[in-house]
């Protein structure tokens, strides 16, 4: 098992929450719960699941600026930042005094030099960073000398997942989205209003405020006619009525096969993406708006739960 140092905020993508369960954020020794903006975690990481220590350092906000602090009051450096931001899921995004951004791990150690107009956390070996205008790609090395993976030519740039690992990018250009690889060259062009993650060669994309869904190489399988399709995972994605991807009491979920068969209608206040359960079956958890809860195979098939 390996230790990392893991940044938590006061919203976490829902990845993170279901890695695992998060305990109420507190304050350092001198400081208000007011005025602590994160922390981060010394933990144990076996796969996806954290052995949880005490907070490692904390992120802190008075008389309008930023520092970073340790549990027991003692600031990590005299340095105060005027803007700063919690990278998950290795340290923090701090702007500086100039008004340039750079980054730092939990104990105030920079490890992106303060230098750009703009920064991202993607994860531990990547963070997406403007200049002159444009947004690249940093391998963030254990040396602290950064280098560029993909140039800075793109207007806004999102990290790309399969199955928790981060595999390509979502790039936006002339106000439409693409995906490129970790270097930036280009494996679907931008053309869509919007996208999600490329997984299992199937692409979830936006046209005309409708979600259809296309291959690795950008070829339509299925016309834009859903509200919402998630990442694919064991071969289903979840589909909603919601374009937008939010969820309200009048949201429905079901789920979509990578053919663009809708296998289950949207029909669920609740749906979670397939995944491996203790007893080693792959399924996903459904909820209908009776409260019945229902295991969705692979193939599409609900039982009830």
């Amino acid at each position: 098992m390996t230790k990392i140092l893991l940044s938590l905020c006061i919203l976490l993508p829902s990845a993170a929450v279901s890695a695992f369960s998060i305990r109420p954020l507190t304050a350092p020794a001198g400081y208000t719960l007011k005025e602590t903006v994160c922390r981060t975690h010394t933990m144990q990481q076996d796969g996806f699941r954290f052995d949880k220590q005490p907070p490692h350092s904390y992120l802190v906000r008075r008389s309008g600026s930023f520092r970073i602090v340790f549990p027991d009051g003692r600031a990590a450096s005299d340095t105060a930042y005027r803007n700063a931001k919690c990278a998950e899921p290795y340290g923090y995004i701090l702007q500086n005094s100039n008004g340039k951004w750079g980054m730092t791990d939990s104990d105030g150690q920079t490890i992106l030099p303060f230098e750009y107009e703009d920064i991202d956390s993607v994860n531990r070996q990547y963070a997406a960073a403007k200049r002159n205008g444009g947004y690249g790609l940093i391998e963030i090395r254990p040396n602290g000398t950064p280098a560029v993976s993909a140039p800075f030519v793109w207007q806004q740039i999102r990290p790309g997942y399969e199955h928790y690992r981060l595999t390509h990018l979502q790039v936006r250009q002339n106000g439409k989205w693409g995906i490129a690889d970790l270097k930036g060259r280009v494996l679907i062009a931008p053309r869509y209003q919007d996208v999600g993650p490329l997984a299992e060669n199937r692409l979830p994309f936006k046209q005309n405020g409708k979600w259809g869904l296309a291959d690795g190489k950008g070829r339509q399988i299925l016309q834009p006619s859903l509200g919402h399709i998630s990442d694919f995972r064991h071969g289903l994605a979840i589909l909603s009525n919601r374009s937008d991807g939010q969820h309200d009491k009048n949201t429905r979920y079901g789920y979509i096969d990578r053919q663009g068969k809708i296998v289950q209608p949207a029909r669920f206040t609740a749906a979670s993406p397939l995944a491996e359960e203790i007893d080693k079956r792959i399924y996903g958890r459904a909820t209908d708006a009776q409260g019945q809860h229902w295991k969705i195979s692979p193939s599409g098939q609900a039982e009830k739960d």
